[in-house]
């Protein structure tokens, strides 16, 4: 007879573990936004799910006020697991702010019903409980949970799978390894639910599917800021104009000083090539080999580093003084771009109203000379 008390333990601890590995590796590498967010909060309550199961596993019978935790932590990550894959599911797609207003309204109200259960349990004693042979029980109450999940679960998948279909950029194999990798989730609630009455599967399997999708989908979507945060973070201070571009030459970020200077050259978002960013400056610059140096060694993934002049023509003519250099890291890979602007406008102005004085001063020397040469043959 199999000990499904230990099985549950260590499929719990399974999902503690791969749900940690999975938070802190996303928290430093991938980028901030609602999606990691809602990623980050799906994983806490899962890990409290499965940390429910592993403290109701090892405390005595008579620690009440502990089990009472365990079973918090077990409902708590029951009740929102669902709502949070499904807004898991809405962030990734992108859906607009009314559908994800009118869903999370739609979703709270048997979150709050179940959440309601929970503290009137005293009163119907309808919730999961454990007997004092240890051996797991489930009531009709946690099933009911289950279910309500399961129906978050569906909707999220559905809104997901469409959002995979109708993106051009993933290929058809890509396509159905997501497509099988939802389904699996899917279906081990619905065996759970029906078949496997004593073993909880769950959480794991949320766990090992939301992974797999954020890693899988990462490259096309996008969502892995491979340039260090601490640089992006640094350049937003500069008065400079800074531009981040990744080893795949699209660009990951750029200062409100940026932004301020080329809202008038184009409108660039991160993601977006930096080959739109150069073909962009090719029109309003001047045309010459300065121009054409810095353009191409922007682009390049060879080019170390590449500095030199270009000047702008939009609403009033700016210069700017540009270096584009690789960011290396630890083994002296390249990892991305950086391209900073400092303005010298004013300088160049300068400079160009000395050389215009030093021409009409040594006009007025060559005219003195001449008029001395003058002077010296009239005298002789």
């Amino acid at each position: 007879m199999f000990d499904y008390a230990r099985i549950n333990f260590l499929f719990a601890t399974i999902a503690l573990v791969l749900s940690a590995i999975a938070a802190c590796d996303i928290y430093f590498r991938a980028k901030p936004g609602k999606f990691r967010l809602s990623f980050f909060i799906l994983l806490f309550l899962l890990s409290a799910w499965s940390s429910g199961f592993i403290m109701e596993s090892i405390v005595l019978e008579n620690h009440l006020f502990i089990r009472f935790i365990a079973y918090s932590m077990i409902f708590a990550g029951i009740c929102c697991s669902g709502v949070f894959w499904l807004w898991f599911c809405l962030y990734f797609g992108q859906q607009s702010g009314k559908v994800l207003t009118k869903l999370k309204l739609f979703t709270a109200i048997p979150t709050v019903i179940i959440l309601v259960f929970f503290i009137t349990n005293p009163i119907h004693k309808l919730l999961y409980w454990i007997p004092n042979d240890r051996s797991m029980n489930f009531s009709s109450e946690y099933f009911y949970d289950l279910f309500f999940m399961l129906i978050h679960v569906i909707i999220g998948n559905i809104i997901l799978i469409g959002n995979f279909l109708r993106n051009k950029k993933l290929s058809l194999i890509h396509k159905s390894i997501l497509i099988i990798i939802l389904s699996t989730v899917t279906s081990a609630i619905v065996l759970r639910i029906f078949l496997i009455k004593v073993v909880e599967i769950t959480p794991l399997f949320m766990v090992a599917g939301s992974t797999l999708i954020f890693y899988l989908s990462a490259l096309r979507y996008k969502l892995f800021n491979i340039i260090p945060a601490s640089i992006v973070s640094f350049v937003q201070s500069m008065d400079q104009s800074i531009l981040i571009a990744d080893n795949r030459l699209n660009i990951v970020g750029f200062n409100n000083s940026f932004s301020n200077a080329f809202k008038h050259v184009c409108h660039i978002n991160e993601s977006d090539s930096l080959g739109v960013f150069a073909q962009a400056l090719m029109i309003v610059t001047d045309d010459n080999y300065d121009t054409q140096n810095i353009l191409k060694g922007m682009l390049s993934k060879n080019e170390k580093r590449i500095s030199g002049h270009i000047h702008i023509r939009t609403t009033r003519d700016i210069w700017y003084s540009v270096i584009a250099q690789q960011v290396l890291n630890s083994k002296g890979k390249m990892i991305g771009r950086l391209i900073s602007f400092n303005d010298i406008t004013t300088i160049h102005k300068l400079s160009e109203e000395l050389r215009d004085k030093s021409e009409k001063l040594e006009n007025m020397n060559n005219g003195l000379k001449a008029a001395n040469e003058e002077i010296l043959k009239h005298t002789l």
